[in-house]
């Protein structure tokens, strides 16, 4: 009968901590599982570029039959002056970009808190060495974050394609992987703290019976009894 309830514990523990696994992973990477747009959105601007084109040959037309008229002249002077100042304005906005991103504002509003996070990490992981040295779990936590820092620096500085699904959706059965083996040992090694506490709790309640004089016992026994 305890075999039972103690297997029965374990599966839960288990089924438990494949789910915070999965809802861990999920999160991090919640982005790639959403389309970048809605259907109407798509639907939307691929009718707006079939109307473009007719626009733009029909206005190639109009300049065509136009093409001496006083009007279209005066067009033609603005339009070069339009051009002039697109040309320049490209140029600019160009030169603005930082690794893709349109200003350095964007480019420092990405990094900064992410190397934030790289410090937090680095530091967490260098205290659970320190203090917790035989529990791997904590690290392992500290390492999927790592993972996702290290994804989101490559996505920052990439200066080709992103990641495609498929490896995004690696990524996410990995850090779901690691984040449920990781949660399982941390309550592994909780019990096992937990068990080893009420051991060396148990020894001194003896040492302390031993030691009690006889009218103290029934105290004794009663602060032993009351619950933690």
């Amino acid at each position: 009968m305890v075999m039972m309830k103690m297997k029965t514990w374990e599966k839960n523990k288990l089924l438990k901590s494949t789910l915070y696994g999965i809802i861990f992973a999920g999160l991090l990477f919640s982005f790639e599982f959403i389309d970048s747009y809605s259907n109407e959105y798509n639907n939307s601007k691929k009718q707006f570029n079939e109307n473009k084109k007719e626009n733009e040959a029909a206005l190639k037309l109009v300049k065509e039959f136009a093409k001496e008229a006083e009007v279209y002249l005066a067009y033609k002077k603005v339009n070069s002056k339009y051009l002039s100042s697109k040309k320049k304005y490209n140029k600019v906005k160009k030169q603005e970009k930082v690794f893709g991103f349109k200003n350095l504002r964007l480019f420092v509003y990405n990094l900064f808190p992410l190397i934030a996070l790289f410090g937090y990490i680095l530091y967490n992981l260098k205290k659970s060495f320190r203090l917790e040295m035989n529990n791997i779990g904590p690290k392992l936590i500290h390492g999927v974050f790592l993972m996702y820092a290290f994804v989101k620096l490559f996505w920052i500085f990439q200066k080709y394609d992103d990641f495609n699904k498929p490896m995004y959706y690696i990524i996410t059965l990995m850090c779901a992987y690691f984040v449920t083996l990781a949660v399982s040992i941390i309550e592994k090694q909780q019990v096992k703290k937990n068990k080893l506490l009420k051991k060396k709790l148990l020894m001194v309640s003896y040492h302390a019976m031993q030691n009690a004089k006889e009218e103290k016992l029934n105290e004794m026994v009663n602060v032993i009894k009351r619950p933690l």
